[in-house]
């Protein structure tokens, strides 16, 4: 990301949420309830975080909602590094 940074290239992560693996999942769960968010939430809160944007899919007026209900938390440090290092 770094690189694309320089370049002032927006990466797009298109329907993310479909790639989310288990390991990665359980650890936005635990992140979440620090914030009272949703895993999902945080999986894209995470992206913002990285400087990339993302688009979503969903026809539930509730996961369209939950989707741009982002801007009131912020991510700790600790927590950025942490969702950095999972795998999986």
């Amino acid at each position: 990301l770094e690189e694309n940074e320089r370049r002032e290239v927006l990466v797009q992560a298109w329907s993310p949420l479909r790639v989310v693996g288990p390991n990665a999942l359980a650890l936005c769960g635990q992140v979440g309830r620090t914030y009272g968010k949703s895993p999902q939430q945080i999986a894209l809160k995470w992206l913002l975080a990285k400087g990339a944007s993302f688009t979503t899919q969903s026809t539930k007026k509730a996961r369209i909602a939950e989707s741009i209900d982002l801007f009131d938390f912020s991510l700790s440090a600790d927590d950025i590094a942490k969702l950095d290092a999972v795998q999986g």
